[in-house]
């Protein structure tokens, strides 16, 4: 078998992606299955390729695979159900999908770890490299637990031809910018052509006006009957029950099996016997479980703050609840006599830790993770109040969609007992931190958003080396929608935050918001939508005056009857947002 040369991109990428396991037993027999795949990708007759393998664990190799072979990891989550299972799997798939493109592209074909290839694969590939890639139009099933071959389409009533019925079945060549060229998921030619499942690859390429070509052999076999498919609890494209379709098709493949199959079965690779697993219940009645739930609050300089947000969380963390729910508090260097009153008074339902100095807000937030051990990480902060189903709606949303990488929720104003003329200026032009869509980008603040702690690993958390002051939220934000991770912005879920800062105190932070994100527009992790302030600038201070003003007055109307109070209240607004551009001009002119 011949090599690649040092410095070439490999022809054919392979990626496979490799479901979450859900016990060691579970994972030995996961890893078993790889191998078996493995094997037939790894026989093949010109080694012009590239493995990709995409795991929440790292799995036990073969000795037989080399340097080719890459594993990326990748948390996933336990889908309670069928549907559950294929988002799942094609958030492995785009992610598999992201580091082809980042490695030169090519041809990428998604291979299930239970199928195999035909060894003649990469060689044919190699030999006529079509220009839009091919597509696997008939192929084989192989009966695990009856251990025979059948071929697909079969002298029966199926679906279609075999990349109908089989996710391993389609080559396609794409170029970097087909995968990862925009910024927007869904508007690159992979998700158009890949967004609805392997189903409709054939059809949707072809409306791109690039039809992939047919390969002049069987090239793919579908394992059936292992022990653990997925596909048993699918409904079949003529709405017939599954278990009946199912049944009929395992009746055809017995009616139609070859007799003769060695020279098949080493074409494949296929085992002399295949390792089934135990039967499982059926995916779609499993109970969805709720995730375990890390609170996380850093406070600095407010002891009372948070004797009143723990106030409002202990109540909602439940009676025997403990591993289910946790509170997780970093004090950022301000520990004193009132903070160990706040501690003791809540020592049996918190986690505290003191630091000795005070290291910024994104370190800060970190060190409260690392002492995290629930699925998902829930962020906010000293002077928010959050309600008394806070807790209850986001474990309830995540369990309803564990696809979910990340929430994030809003903010409401959190009145004073005597709220003054400048607390209402707050709460009618929403001078607090709140969650915003920028150009396909939730930019969420850290006092309502929830995160999936493995996800939040291996990204490294807040900020990165070097990195200091504000901003950390929004610069993770970017991070994670430029990774492609799953979130969604839901402002039923809210936490309420104080508007008792004065106007001056408001400027000087609106102003560090400003400098913060004006310095991200010079990283990789900036935002699109921070690129316009830029131009902005340019157009001038009274532009900009007047742009804003015209946006507060509207606001100000609504809020305020009086238009005299109207008018002070959309100047005071004003302000404090020109304050905010002040501080992005101030990091223009910084080294």
């Amino acid at each position: 078998m011949a090599g690649i040369p040092d410095g070439k991109i490999p022809l054919v990428t392979f990626a496979i992606p490799v479901r979450r396991p859900t016990s060691s037993g579970d994972r030995k027999r996961l890893d078993w299955v790889l191998t078996q795949t493995l094997r037939s990708i790894f026989q093949q007759t010109h080694g012009d390729f590239r493995v990709l393998v995409a795991a929440a664990h790292k799995p036990s190799l073969p000795d037989f695979v080399d340097e080719r072979l890459e594993v990326m990891e990748f948390p996933g989550f336990l889908p309670p159900t069928w549907d559950d299972a294929n988002r799942e799997a094609g958030a492995r798939r785009w992610a598999l999908a992201a580091r082809f493109a980042e490695l030169g592209g090519g041809y990428l074909m998604h291979v299930d770890c239970d199928d195999f290839i035909s060894r003649r694969l990469v060689e044919h590939v190699r030999a006529t490299r079509h220009p839009h890639g091919y597509i696997v139009q008939h192929g084989y099933i192989f009966d695990a637990a009856q251990n025979l071959v059948a071929p697909y389409p079969i002298e029966w009533k199926t679906p279609g031809n075999f990349h109908r019925f089989c996710g391993t079945s389609a080559i396609v060549r794409m170029t970097r910018d087909d995968v990862i060229g925009s910024r927007r998921r869904g508007e690159n030619f992979y998700d158009r052509v890949y967004g609805a499942g392997h189903h409709h690859v054939f059809d949707r390429i072809a409306v791109e006006g690039r039809p992939l070509e047919e390969l002049p052999f069987p090239a793919a076999v579908y394992v059936r009957n292992r022990g653990d498919n997925l596909s048993r609890d699918a409904v079949n494209p003529d709405g017939q029950g599954a278990h009946d379709w199912m049944a009929a098709l395992d009746a055809a493949v017995v009616a139609n099996r070859i007799a003769d199959d060695a020279a098949l079965r080493a074409e494949f690779a296929l085992p002399e016997r295949y390792d089934l697993a135990p039967a499982r219940q059926a995916t779609r009645k499993l109970p969805r479980p709720q995730p375990s739930l890390s609170i996380l609050i850093c406070t600095h300089r407010r002891p009372e703050g948070l004797r009143r947000i723990l106030s409002a969380l202990v109540p909602q963390l439940g009676e025997g609840q403990e591993a289910a729910r946790e509170v997780v508090v970093v004090n950022d260097g301000t520990h004193d006599d009132a903070y160990a009153a706040v501690a003791a008074a809540f020592t049996q339902h918190i986690r505290y830790r003191a630091l000795r100095t005070n290291v910024g807000v994104a370190a800060a937030r970190n060190a409260a993770a690392r002492m995290a051990t629930g699925d998902y990480l829930i962020f906010t902060d000293d002077d928010c109040e959050p309600p008394p189903f806070w807790l209850d709606w986001i474990a309830a949303r995540l369990a309803e969609h564990p696809e979910l990488d990340y929430v994030a929720g809003t903010t409401r104003p959190l009145w004073p007992k005597k709220p003054g003329f400048f607390a209402r200026v707050r709460a009618a032009h929403d001078l607090i931190p709140t969650t915003a869509r920028a150009d396909g980008t939730i930019i969420f603040p850290t006092a309502v958003v929830a995160i999936r702690r493995s996800l939040f690993e291996a990204m490294g958390g807040f900020g990165f080396p070097g990195f200091v002051g504000a901003g950390e939220d929004t610069e993770l934000a970017t991070r994670l929608a430029l990774r492609g991770a799953s979130g969604v912005y839901d402002p039923s879920w809210f936490t309420r935050h104080e508007i008792t800062e004065g106007f001056f105190g408001l400027c000087r932070r609106y102003r560090r918001y400003g400098f913060a994100n004006g310095r991200l527009i010079r990283l990789t992790t900036s935002p699109v939508a921070h690129d316009y302030m830029q131009s902005h600038w340019q157009s001038g201070w009274r532009t900009v005056w007047r742009w804003e003003m015209a946006e507060r007055l509207k606001a100000a109307r609504a809020a305020h009857g009086n238009a005299a109070i109207a008018r002070l209240s959309a100047t005071l607004a004003c302000l404090v947002k020109m304050a905010y551009w002040q501080g992005v001009k101030d990091s223009f002119a910084a080294p």
